[in-house]
Order: C-alpha cells, then structure tokens, then sequence
C-alpha cells in the first residue's frame, strides 16, 4: 500500500504551552501528539467544511481557521519541538518513523496509480495457438486464405461420432416435415452451400480419425431468414467434442474502454459487417475429415440402422471453407 504522507506533525511538539487557546475549539485536541493521519479531504469539500473565519493567534506565522469540525491551525510547528523528541545531530526522519518522501517519488507513485493496466503476458496456449496459424496458414492464387484446424498438442481422442450425427439428423427431418416452410428454407441453405462449393460430397472411408457434425436450424415465425447450427460441442463416443481438441486462443474483441473512445472523437460512426467472411477462408483438404456433416434432402430413403455400415446412409460431406469458424475457437 502507498503510503500519502507520514505522522502529522512528524515529532510531538509543545505548542500547545505556547498558544492562547482561550478563543479556539480545536478540532484536534491533541494536535501537538505525532499520530497516524485519519482521513484525508481534497479540496473539492473544502467549501463545504470552511466556515470562513480566521483567528490570528500569539504564535508568528500560525493561524487558526473555522471548520465544521472546530479550528485548525496553519503554519511552521518546528520551532516549538518536545524536548523528549528533538531530532539530535546525525539522526534522520526515518529515525523517528517518518517517511519523508521525493515530490519525485510522490509523482512516480501517482503516475502508477493513474496508469492505464498493462497487458497481461499471454497464455502458452495463446502463443502456441498463434504459432500454429503464422506457420501454417497459405495465400491462395485467387487472394483467399488456407488454414489448418489449431488442433492442441495434447487434445484428448476423439470417439465414434456419426451415430450421434444421425440421431441429430432424423430428429431434424421430424421438424421439418412439420414445418413445410422451415424445410424449405433449410433445403434451401444446403443447396447454396454446395453451390458455392462451400461444402462438397465426401467419399470419406473413416478409418482415420475423423468427426460428424450434427446441425440444426434456428427458424421464428414470420422471419425470412434461416440459421443454421453446427454444434461442434457435442461429445463423441469418448466424451470428447471438436471444439474441446481445438485451441480457444485468446479473445479477439476489442477492448470496450477503445470502443468508446472511438465514439468520442468522430461524430459519424459506421458499424458493418462482412457478408460470409468466414466462409472465405478455406480449410486444408487434411483437415477436413474433422468437419464432415450427414445430410439429404429426400428423407424416403431407407436409412439403415447400423451405423457400422451405413449401406443407406443421408450424403455424407464435408465442409470445404470454414462456415462458421467461431464455432471452432470459442
């Protein structure tokens, strides 16, 4: 803790032997006794404390002024010093328990108070994680931008996921057979993704390790707008979801304090969005096994049961740009 001042006064004095007190209420009784500070009031109540009298009193150079709390009394105390506590020859202030300080020490102390939080050292995994994308990511010909998935070092086994995947998906078609203008909409978000060549068909053989994302979609009533959701945190066999062999790496939102003080130097302020951003960033084909998804758009064919074979399984693809790439690093 920073310490504003010392003792006041720094050493007890007997000036209370010198001064006519036959007018004065002081506010402090023991004025003349060195003690620790109280409470200290900036000028900013000093208005509302003052009452405006002053009282010159027989000390030269001491005056008394009213406060709420009584009268207080300004000016130099050194010449009336206790005999017990007179500073002697080769002594220091410290000695007497006083911590004199530097104005340029008292100056340094307010500068850290006042300074702004100083960035915090970055997590391991936040370094490792940036590593990973400097290392590995690619400029593609045509400007847009190749990444690896930031799989961590020590992720956990992922598990058998396409059962899950399934379940996900006939209790999806259940919802939109009820729901012809939802079923649509989502039909129709499917086909713009293929289209796009945001998503392909797979002929992936799983044998190596792999994960299913099962999807959803988010429809209200009266909105013309679909959205779907790839939950990247449901569990696998083993317990283990995606999102938990990825790296979180470290926020990515602007600091709130920089927001606003942007909103005060300008008196027009844009606020936009970039249409499919996420999606222009592609995944490397070697990862891709990690974002495969089941889908069709006719549910009248006969889905078999045992997942191990999947002789009549939905169309299996797979994710080629990285749709929703925040679902992946949150």
């Amino acid at each position: 803790m920073y310490r504003v001042t010392g003792n006041i006064p720094y050493y007890d004095t007997e000036i209370r032997t010198h001064l006519d007190s036959s007018k004065l209420e002081l506010a402090d009784p023991a004025l003349d006794k060195s003690q620790d500070v109280d409470i200290i009031l900036g000028t900013d109540v000093l208005n509302y404390i003052y009452t405006g009298s002053k009282i010159l009193t027989n000390i030269p150079g001491v005056e008394a002024y009213g406060t709420c709390f009584g009268h207080v009394l300004m000016g130099a105390t050194w010449n009336y010093p206790s005999s017990l506590t007179t500073p002697t020859a080769g002594t220091s202030v410290e000695d007497y328990g006083i911590h004199a300080t530097r104005l340029e020490d008292v100056l340094e102390r307010f500068w850290r108070v006042e300074q702004p939080p100083e960035e915090r050292p970055q997590h391991p995994e936040h370094l490792e994680c940036e590593r990973l994308y400097t290392s590995t990511t690619q400029r593609l010909d045509n400007g847009q931008f190749m990444v690896r998935l930031p799989l961590r070092a020590d992720r956990p086994k992922l598990g058998e996921s396409r059962a899950l995947a399934m379940r996900r998906l006939i209790s999806l078609e259940a919802r939109l057979a009820k729901n012809p203008v939802f079923a649509e909409k989502y039909k129709e978000f499917m086909r713009d993704y293929e289209a796009l060549g945001h998503m392909s068909k797979s002929d992936f053989n799983f044998e190596s390790e792999h994960y299913v994302i099962p999807h959803h979609g988010i429809f209200k009533k009266g909105s013309e707008k679909i959205r779907v959701v790839y939950n990247a945190a449901a569990n696998s066999s083993t317990g283990v979801s995606l999102n938990q062999c990825l790296h979180s790496g470290k926020p990515l939102q602007n600091d709130i304090t920089q927001i606003l003080l942007n909103f005060r130097r300008h008196q027009v302020v844009f606020t936009t969005d970039i249409r499919m951003m996420f999606r222009q960033t592609w995944i490397h084909p070697s990862d891709r096994r990690y974002q495969l998804i089941l889908w069709r758009e006719d549910p009248s064919q006969d889905v078999q049961m045992d997942y191990s074979g999947m002789s009549h399984c939905p169309i299996l693809k797979t994710f080629n740009g990285m749709n929703s790439f925040k679902i992946y690093i949150t």
